[in-house]
């Protein structure tokens, strides 16, 4: 008698998002799943608490050297979350351990941008911010287009033996959507330019992160990248392959049909859908949102299920200032087409 087929297990889940793009609703939906664990921005985090890894070589925030942050790098966690545990700070010891192997699989949303090395990741900011501030220069048009086409070479921080221990997937909004509450949010945090004065309105391109989503989505499908030409690993046996093309969700899709598209979704990465993930409480403080940047999470805190967007565009641009708004115009014209390219990538759609 022939022996069953045992069934692959899935991998961590790695969402690669942008600002605004309803990831965090996506967060506290998995938050429900009996089969997962959620690890919240870990890369964002580590970044700006870290001496070792960080955007402008120190902290972004006040941290003491016998914090266990004080050290942590992005691979350190990713190291961990690869073997579907959660990183925890050890105070005792002053270092970020693995948790405890529970049988769940880690499901990481994180922000596209934090993937890059640290000087490429201010190189990308400082570009993208200058290609808007000087009105689209052709020379730096040029290195847009360098990153937009770029897919055989590794472009992140972490190694591509660590990078294939994932299953990849993205969830993408249009700019109209993303881009004036993405300001909005920076300066309810209240971020200000160097010298203290009014944030330029410019800086928000340097975050909008649809290139780097595209340049991981290319690293990530180009037969010939360093990513699908690696051998495989003998720890990868067992598991899902990384699916090809990766899951790819638009936010429209996910509001419109939050079944049909998390269905899909838990189908490609390789976990049983549960419907406990269309609804959840917001009767407690969520603790992953105790960050520094937690006005982003306001919202999705006190939501309970997916909620379509009925906004407009032209009422959307509203909640930035009106000198602000031709700025804000720029930077969603200026993006769209990564958006786009990546629109017309999208494998989960919502039922017709």
């Amino acid at each position: 008698m022939t022996e069953p087929a045992q069934a692959l297990k899935p991998k961590p889940i790695l969402l690669w998002c942008h600002p605004r793009s309803c990831s965090t609703a996506i967060v506290r939906a998995f938050q429900n799943h009996p089969q997962i664990k959620v690890a919240h921005e870990p890369f964002p985090h580590t970044m700006n608490f870290s001496n070792a890894d960080n955007i402008e070589n120190k902290p972004a925030f006040p941290i003491s050297e016998t914090s266990p942050w004080y050290n942590a790098t992005r691979v350190d966690i990713a190291s961990i979350l690869s073997e579907n545990k959660l990183h925890e700070p050890d105070e005792k010891t002053g270092k970020i351990v693995a948790g405890p192997e529970d049988g769940k699989v880690i499901f990481i949303k994180d922000m596209a941008q934090y993937s890059l090395p640290n000087a490429e990741f201010r190189n990308h900011r400082d570009l993208k911010t200058k290609f808007v501030a000087e009105d689209f220069p052709d020379e730096l048009a040029k290195d847009i287009s360098q990153i937009q086409n770029e897919s055989v070479k590794n472009p992140t921080v972490f190694p591509v033996s660590l990078l294939r221990k994932f299953t990849h997937a993205f969830l993408i909004r249009e700019p109209e959507r993303a881009v004036p509450p993405f300001l909005k949010g920076l300066k309810e945090m209240g971020l200000k330019g160097p010298d203290g004065e009014e944030l330029d309105p410019a800086v928000t391109s340097g975050y909008v992160m649809y290139l780097e989503q595209r340049m991981l989505y290319n690293f990530f499908t180009d037969p010939n990248s360093e990513f699908n030409t690696a051998p495989r690993l003998p720890e990868e046996e067992g598991y899902i392959d990384q699916p090809q093309p990766p899951p790819l969700i638009d936010a429209s899709d996910l509001l419109k049909d939050p079944p049909a598209v998390l269905k899909q979704f838990c189908d490609a990465v390789g976990l049983s859908f549960d419907p406990a993930i269309l609804t959840w409480r917001n009767d407690k403080p969520v603790k992953e949102f105790d960050l520094p940047w937690n006005s982003f999470y306001k919202r999705a805190e006190t939501t309970t299920k997916f909620e379509v967007d009925e906004r407009k565009p032209e009422d959307i641009i509203k909640e930035v200032a009106q000198n602000e708004r031709e700025t804000v115009a720029k930077i969603i014209k200026t993006w769209r087409p990564d958006y786009e390219y990546l629109l017309a990538r999208r494998t989960i759609t919502a039922a017709a």
